[in-house]
């Protein structure tokens, strides 16, 4: 049910401020807000919220952030996410993955900053792309 209203609305409430309401149904729900809001990750499964629901998808941003999800499963949920954030994490991808891989995306998400980091990693003989 808490999850249907949350997946339904678009509300932004001012979290700090509601912390402290007597209501534990909804004090909890304020608290996941503000976790997911102030960069922290949490289990959002017992909520049965879509994909494209803007709490998923700052957790999953989060969970990035914090190393639980790789670049490639960003990559290939990309639907859910920003075109910056995308760039960002392609940027992140293109430093450490396979040419094979880095093949697979580019075409979606090449910038001229990824490009960069692309040709610098050519010539590289520490993490050369292959």
């Amino acid at each position: 049910m808490l999850g249907t209203i949350i997946s339904n609305s678009k509300l932004i409430p001012k979290t700090q401020a509601l912390l402290n309401i007597d209501n534990e149904k909804l004090k909890h729900i304020i608290e996941i807000i503000h976790k997911v809001r102030n960069g922290e990750v949490v289990n959002l499964k017992k909520l049965h919220l879509p994909s494209t629901n803007p709490l998923v998808i700052q957790n999953g941003i989060n969970r990035y952030k914090k190393g639980e999800l790789s670049a490639e499963e960003i990559l290939i949920n990309s639907k859910n996410y920003s075109q910056d954030f995308l760039h960002e994490v392609f940027n992140d991808f293109v430093q450490s993955a396979s040419g094979e891989k880095v093949m697979q995306y580019y075409k979606d998400f090449l910038t001229k900053e990824s490009l960069m980091l692309i040709l610098d990693r050519m010539q590289s003989e520490e993490n050369p792309l292959r």
